[in-house]
């Protein structure tokens, strides 16, 4: 099978440590913010450099804007093949 790899739990384990960037995250979701694709990107990279993405990856939540696609698309992360689905 595939990875699922959902933002929200993404941002929400993320935020649930004393990390610098999860002190940020905390502070966009008790503002009621989204988060700005320069802490989401990062976040969603690393999360996709895992053994368990290297056989594909199912996104729930990402990309929500065309500058997020163009960033993903530019980078190693990229996926080869892509199947979307719109509900």
């Amino acid at each position: 099978g595939v990875a699922n790899v959902s933002m929200g739990d993404l941002v929400r384990e993320e935020a649930s440590r004393a990390t610098a960037l999860g002190l940020r995250l905390r502070e966009y979701a008790n503002a009621g913010l989204l988060v700005p694709d320069e802490d989401v990107l990062p976040l969603l990279l690393r999360r996709l450099r895992a053994a368990d993405c290297q056989r594909g990856f199912l996104l729930d939540g990402f990309p929500r804007t065309v500058p997020q696609a163009e960033a993903l698309d530019g980078s190693p992360a990229a996926p080869t093949a892509a199947v979307h689905v719109l509900l």
